[in-house]
């Protein structure tokens, strides 16, 4: 019976982390120190209209954890609206249904569109 060998590449170009000691060192880091770990990651990858206050407050097995406790973002802006001036027509996400053929590309642009469509729906139900 033949084998197959699978090589992976020592460096990735394009990558955030371009090798796997480079992962390795990042989660290392979000297991030893998590609340610094966290705070670098929103820091550095989220545009907050308020800063804040703390990382974390409460307990795990309490259940009365809150993150990011009097910090303020836009999650829309997050995810879609800062990419679009250079990424509007690349793919934001891709979809997969249950059955593997239905699969659907969404760009940028029509990510926007779609959430602008649903927001609209949704302000309609003061509830929310």
């Amino acid at each position: 019976m033949d084998t197959l060998e699978v090589i992976a590449p020592k460096e990735l170009p394009n990558a955030y982390l371009k090798t796997f000691d480079e992962y390795k060192d990042l989660y290392l880091k979000s297991v030893q120190d998590p609340i610094t770990f966290w705070k670098e990651q929103a820091e550095e990858f989220l545009t907050w209209d308020s800063p804040f206050e703390s990382v974390l407050n409460g307990e795990l097995t309490k259940g009365n954890v809150k993150y990011f406790e009097g910090g303020k973002l836009n999650v829309c802006y997050n995810c879609v609206d800062r990419h679009l001036p250079k990424k509007a027509d690349q793919i934001a996400l891709i979809y997969e249904g249950d059955d593997p053929k239905d699969t659907k590309n969404v760009t940028y642009s029509e990510l926007k569109d779609k959430v602008r469509k649903s927001s609209l729906f949704f302000s309609f139900f003061p509830c929310f």
